[in-house]
């Protein structure tokens, strides 16, 4: 997605997808780690404090990489690079 779809989001550094094209992705089999993801990703939604939604997000986007079957250091690289593009 990166390789065609940077910068057609307002900015050079962005992906937009369209739900077409999300809805085309594969999904995890079910399990612990998919599990995990969901539920920081739902206590980030219900989080006030920014500080820990964002804590709550990045534990259920390295949470997502490993349901995706990602070993450590691909969930490091993973979260390394979207994390530099976050800002704060």
């Amino acid at each position: 997605a990166a390789g065609r779809y940077f910068g057609v989001a307002r900015s050079t550094t962005a992906i937009k997808l369209a739900a077409s094209q999300v809805a085309m992705l594969p999904v995890p089999e079910p399990g612990t780690a998919w599990d995990d993801a969901a539920e920081a990703i739902r206590t980030a939604h219900d989080a006030d404090d920014p500080t820990r939604r964002r804590e709550f997000l990045l534990a259920g986007a390295a949470a997502s990489c490993r349901a995706y079957g990602c070993d450590t250091t691909t969930v490091r690289r993973f979260m390394d690079w979207w994390t530099d593009r976050l800002g704060d």
